[in-house]
């Protein structure tokens, strides 16, 4: 019934590059930062409707959308289905599992045909016990970008208890990396 026919494709260290200096994940690093944590990174291609994983999976990894889409859903196959929220190209998946190694708590199907940038748990602790200072910045980026997650579920909470959510405010895209003010994570090279 689902599929997870995952192809690892090579890619340069440079292209990687070029797409993580531009992602959230990446705010506040240096060039030779990037360059240092992209081999932590995989590379996967995958079919549109690829079950990427599955609501209670303990698989731990983190994924960067390069180009495609996803959508996160509860009760993934169920007639009780939903969707909660459609993310695509710059946008990150995965980062509760990564840290807290918690079964997951949806499921995520590809909507188009993707290309994915994965970081599993053991690259990232193995990043940890590699260059603490770089994994110190790529966390912060993490939790940067959870802590907006939880403010914009917030206000949704609140729209719901006042009557008031609509199939748009769903949809909001979440800032990333341009909204991100980290004065303090800045580099020279930036």
């Amino acid at each position: 019934m689902k599929k997870r026919a995952f192809t690892e494709v090579v890619v340069s260290d440079y292209e990687k590059l070029k797409v993580l200096s531009k992602s959230h994940l990446c705010v506040g690093m240096s060039s030779s930062d990037v360059q240092t944590i992209a081999p932590f990174f995989q590379t996967y291609q995958l079919a549109a409707g690829t079950d990427i994983y599955e609501e209670g999976d303990m698989e731990a990894f983190l994924l960067l959308i390069v180009s495609g889409s996803v959508n996160v859903c509860k009760d993934y196959g169920m007639p009780s289905e939903k969707v909660i929220v459609s993310l695509g190209a710059g946008e990150t998946v995965g980062e509760i599992s990564v840290i807290d190694e918690q079964p997951r708590s949806a499921s995520v199907v590809a909507n188009t045909e993707a290309v994915l940038y994965a970081l599993p748990r053991r690259n990232l602790v193995e990043m940890c016990n590699s260059s603490n200072s770089l994994w110190s910045k790529l966390i912060f980026n993490i939790a940067v970008s959870l802590c907006a997650r939880l403010r914009h579920t917030n206000d949704l909470l609140v729209e719901t208890l006042a009557g008031g959510v609509t199939s748009e405010s769903l949809s909001v895209t979440i800032p990333a990396a341009e909204s991100q003010q980290q004065p303090f994570l800045k580099t020279n090279e930036s």
